[in-house]
């Protein structure tokens, strides 16, 4: 109840009805005998009008809306983390898939038992082709050996012209067994089972020794070893020579005059260079080498020796002492071979 100004021409005798806003309805008063009028209303308070209603139930649905949308978006992505590691884990060459998968009804657990199959059934592929590579290599052996044994007894019974082929029989029937010894190491080296002795090693006394037993091989190149004073390494003795013979000696393959082996060492990692000043290799090829049997250009056909396995043997014996192979262009125009070995991540056994 207020007191308001009416502002009429004439007095107010009556009672007039006013509207007011948000549910307001008054009345205006005015007595005779007084001079301002008097306007009552009721307002109710406390309500909502239509339009506030609608706009606070659609706002609290979107909002519960886009929660359950953010869980469900949150959660896929879980799911394609938990996925995604368990594909690299098979591509590692895990064989069989982790406990407690999320999504255990869902399409990504499906997806992933297919992988899982999938690279089950090529792990079984693998070791049957192994199992099977290794078998022929060791039957082998003993047909080379008769080979050999039969050859030298002939060489008594003939005369010179046929000792002269028996001899080329001879070097066929060598190169064959180094064949199989080459593919029963790589076999070992890519089984997964080869166990490593990890001791201290004098890198240059190593290098000296393949250097003065392929002596024969290298009698006509200019071979510089550039070596540290303190040359002492952790690595597998037998292993590192082979990885050592098997590059010096193909460097010798291709290299016009000149090797150079070099050792260097920093506080984390040791590292072999061996360098030739032979063709070199493209960069688009420098990958391919590490391939098995694999053959790049004319200049590293057949005539110039090995089967192709030799580097495949480096990369895996780099592979067993936690470090790696890189190739490089040499200073004098060929290819540049680095072995790369931590000092801290190496392991007596490795599996």
């Amino acid at each position: 109840m207020k007191k308001i100004s009416t502002g009429v021409s004439d007095s107010v005798t009556g009672v007039a009805l006013v509207h007011g806003a948000y549910s307001e309805y008054g009345f205006v008063w005015q007595d005779k005998t007084a001079d301002e009028s008097v306007y009552l209303s009721v307002a109710y308070n406390d309500s909502l009008s239509l339009t506030l209603v609608v706009v606070l139930v659609v706002g609290i649905g979107i909002t519960i809306m886009l929660l359950l949308i953010w869980r469900e978006l949150v959660s896929l992505d879980f799911k394609r983390k938990t996925f995604e590691s368990i594909t690299r884990q098979i591509a590692r060459g895990r064989s069989s898939l982790p406990k407690g998968i999320p999504d255990s009804s869902g399409t990504l657990k499906e997806l992933a038992y297919s992988f899982d199959s999938m690279s089950s059934h090529i792990q079984r592929l693998l070791k049957v082709q192994r199992e099977m590579i290794n078998a022929i290599s060791h039957e082998l052996r003993t047909p080379i050996a008769r080979l050999r044994f039969g050859l030298e007894v002939m060489k008594d019974e003939v005369n010179d012209d046929v000792a002269k082929t028996i001899e080329a029989l001879e070097g066929d029937v060598e190169e064959l067994n180094k064949l199989v010894d080459e593919v029963l190491t790589y076999g070992k080296l890519e089984g997964g089972s080869l166990a490593l002795n990890f001791k201290e090693l004098c890198i240059a006394q190593l290098v000296d020794n393949i250097l003065q037993h392929n002596h024969l091989l290298l009698q006509h190149l200019n071979v510089e070893v550039h070596i540290d004073e303190n040359d002492l390494v952790l690595a597998d003795e037998h292993h590192l020579s082979r990885f050592l013979q098997n590059l010096i000696l193909n460097a010798s393959k291709y290299a016009n005059s000149k090797i150079v082996i070099t050792f260097s060492q920093d506080e984390e990692r040791w590292q072999l260079d061996i360098e030739d000043d032979g063709p070199g290799i493209a960069f688009e090829d420098r990958d391919k080498v590490f391939i098995p049997f694999q053959r790049l250009d004319n200049s590293r056909t057949r005539a110039s020796g090995g089967y192709g396995l030799g580097l495949a043997i480096v990369q895996r014996i780099a592979f067993w002492h936690g470090g790696a192979v890189l190739i490089d262009a040499s200073e004098s125009g060929g290819a540049k071979f680095s072995l790369i070995w931590s000092r801290n991540q190496h392991q007596k056994t490795l599996s």
